[in-house]
């Protein structure tokens, strides 16, 4: 464990400079940009060298930051090479993504042709708002004008399909008889993403991104937010689905990464009211439910009500083998988000029991999670409820660069100045 601060910040710091960058610098494609994702979970073996949209957005988002906080000295890499590794990207999901009316493609070949599932290419609204983001960093980050142009354009694409309900949502489809909190969960952080580029370089997006941000962030806390405290993933107003297992699921990750969203969204807007204190209350209620009390760790869904395995009547839904199937998985990306959050949660509040679930996560993660062997690096991502590596694929059949990254990078930026006393609980 870790005295102070400025302790924790060196060892975020070594975990992006000697592990988490030199493996995906491994992965990048230097002839054509972007990144090569289809590892194994030991990532040791390539499968396919196809480019799932999604993840080269993200892709770009990161590299994007990463100059950033290279350029203030918040990291130790090499500029010039995060520099060629976003534009290359940047030129290779602009030159080879879009489809009519700025609609992505939902996979490419390392090449950049697109690949068609079924008779359909735009498979995915998902991969939109990660070349959004992905455009928009690109644009704050590295000056450039026409990547923010791009991404207005993307933004509006979005936000016309959302509004006449013309987009889907692969790998797995929402039936229509539910309300997604994904959905106003992801344009929370694009559009508070956008608005803080468009301040910082007076760019104009065509919308208008304070109030549809204040919308995003209404329609989850209140519609998806339920009595008890927890955000519900796939809610129903129809009686003859309450029953189901769809409605009756919860998302303890999904959640947890949501509320830090919603805790950026509220700063840009201005400031919390008494809404930190509700963000407060969900994590906590979120954690009694969702974390694993026998073995530790988040499970990844658990019945909103009473935690543990998700129960209620099936539809013959995709969405519902996944959870059956895999909800007592550990996954990488959600117990990266519990550390953000976490942390973030204990700086905005002072209450210092998130820093003791800060501490305990840190414990179980960075005991659970890392790959042994040092020559490959990063995390083994996918493990069972034991925290046993496991070799399945849960969504896309990649190995993403963005949440372990990202949060990393998150939690950098949060204790950069902060070397006050770091409590060991």
């Amino acid at each position: 464990m870790y005295s102070n601060f400025k302790e924790l910040r060196k060892f975020y710091r070594e975990e992006i400079e000697k592990n988490f960058f030199p493996f995906w610098k491994r992965a990048y494609d230097s002839e054509f940009g972007g990144v090569y994702t289809c590892f194994n979970n030991q990532g040791t073996e390539l499968s396919s060298k196809d480019k799932y949209t999604w993840s080269q957005g993200r892709f770009l988002w990161l590299v994007s930051n990463l100059f950033i906080m290279v350029s203030e000295d918040k990291l130790n890499l090499d500029l010039s090479e995060i520099k060629d590794m976003a534009a290359k990207t940047f030129q290779f999901l602009k030159d080879n993504v879009f489809l009519d009316d700025f609609k992505c493609a939902y996979a490419l070949t390392r090449e950049g042709s697109k690949i068609d599932f079924d008779g359909r290419m735009d498979t995915s609204i998902f991969a939109d708002t990660f070349v959004l983001i992905g455009f928009n960093a690109y644009g704050r980050f590295l000056g450039n004008k026409e990547a923010l142009e791009y991404a207005n354009k993307v933004l509006n694409s979005i936000m016309d399909r959302i509004d006449s309900g013309d987009y889907m949502t692969e790998p797995y489809p929402v039936d229509k008889a539910f309300r997604s909190h994904s959905i106003p969960m992801i344009l929370s952080n694009c559009l508070q993403e956008c608005l803080e580029t468009s301040r910082a370089t007076g760019f104009k997006y065509d919308l208008e991104l304070e109030n549809l941000l204040q919308e995003k962030i209404d329609e989850i806390l209140d519609y998806h937010v339920q009595k008890n405290n927890t955000i519900c993933e796939l809610k129903t107003e129809i009686d003859e689905y309450k029953d189901t297992l769809l409605h009756n699921h919860i998302n303890p990750g999904h959640t947890i990464e949501c509320l830090w969203f919603l805790i950026h969204g509220l700063e840009s807007l201005g400031g919390y009211d008494n809404r930190i204190n509700k963000i407060k209350d969900i994590f906590n209620s979120t954690l009694d439910i969702g974390m694993d009390k026998e073995f530790g760790g988040l499970l990844r869904f658990v019945n909103r009500n009473k935690g543990l395995k998700p129960e209620g009547r099936l539809i013959g839904d995709k969405f519902e083998e996944l959870i059956n199937d895999t909800w007592d998985y550990k996954l990488w990306w959600p117990h990266s988000e519990l550390l953000y959050t976490s942390l973030l949660l204990y700086f905005k509040t002072k209450d210092k029991d998130m820093l003791k679930i800060y501490n305990e996560a840190h414990k179980y993660v960075f005991h659970t999670f890392p790959n042994p062997n040092r020559e490959i690096g990063e995390w083994i991502q996918i493990r069972d409820r034991e925290g046993k590596p496991i070799n399945k694929v849960v969504a896309l059949p990649v190995k993403d660069p963005f949440h372990i990254l990202r949060n990393f990078m998150l939690i950098l930026d949060l204790l950069h100045e902060r070397d006050e006393e770091y409590e060991n609980i």
